[in-house]
């Protein structure tokens, strides 16, 4: 009995909020709302284009330091570099890319106001902002370690 009233009130709540939501929708002009798909449109195609040049770019860039490392064998202080300055580049577009599509995944959200999307938004943003977190951070200990040997003396000094 107490299970059925609290599934009774719990499915009202959520109708309660998603026709609220919903509401809140419905009262916007039909050009706002045509504006803001434009604008989700677009931060999904600059999220995901800034994600594709930078893959290009780092794996251009990759190429070109395995390429050297077999014709100049001997240089892994400063292939090891480079390859960090391209995880750098690669991690800091990742990064762009994600929060244009967290703003698509918020004026999605807002555009289709269910329970089920808004949901499907907090999982996304959860998602995304964990990977953004974990990411940075091994950005930071990267650009932390480079700073590190720039500052130490190499061993060709006196």
């Amino acid at each position: 009995m107490i299970v059925d009233l609290t599934s009774a009130l719990i499915a009202a709540a959520e109708l309660d909020l998603a026709s609220a939501v919903a509401q809140s929708v419905d009262h916007c002009p039909a050009w706002l709302v045509r504006i803001l798909e434009f604008v989700q449109t677009i931060s999904d195609l600059v999220g995901i284009t800034a994600i594709s040049i930078a893959l290009v770019v780092a794996s251009v860039r990759w190429v070109l330091l395995e390429l050297r490392r077999i014709v100049r064998p001997g240089q892994t202080m400063t292939r090891w570099m480079g390859i960090q300055q391209v995880r750098v580049f690669l991690g800091n577009y990742i990064l762009l890319g994600l929060e244009f599509m967290i703003v698509s995944d918020i004026i999605h959200s807002f555009l289709a106001p269910q329970l089920e999307s808004l949901g499907q938004l907090g999982l996304l943003v959860v998602i995304r902002t964990v990977i953004g977190f974990f990411l940075g951070k091994e950005l930071e200990a990267v650009r932390h370690e480079e700073q590190l040997l720039s500052e130490s003396p190499s061993p060709t000094e006196p």
